[in-house]
């Protein structure tokens, strides 16, 4: 059974800024979703809220972490982070390929 994960992050005044959600199963968190309001993006929040799943992911005992976007989101970013592309749908016509990344957190 996969157990859910659920993040926010707020500024001091409450006003969300961003979210991230995903699941845990067989020693990896999946990230579904990361999502920032756009007055959020540039300033750390995706990085936190990133920080912050590795942070409970270790906690719960999973190795990893993993996550796809597509190439006109954020492939620099999760690179950036030290997440490794390890699969990539072929490009289909105009289509947009979808790009899976990992992060290994703890020796298995």
């Amino acid at each position: 059974n996969p157990e859910q994960f659920n993040f926010e992050a707020r500024d001091a005044d409450g006003k969300y800024l961003g979210g991230l959600s995903g699941y845990a199963q067989l020693g990896w968190l999946f990230v579904k979703l990361l999502g920032l309001a756009p007055e959020a993006r540039g300033h750390g929040v995706g990085r936190q809220l990133l920080d912050h799943a590795e942070a409970q992911a270790l906690a719960a005992g999973f190795g990893g972490v993993y996550l796809d976007t597509f190439e006109f989101q954020a492939p620099g970013f999760y690179q950036k982070l030290g997440y490794t592309e390890f699969g990539r749908l072929p490009k289909l016509g105009d289509q947009p390929q979808r790009i899976w990344f990992a992060k290994i957190l703890a020796s298995g």
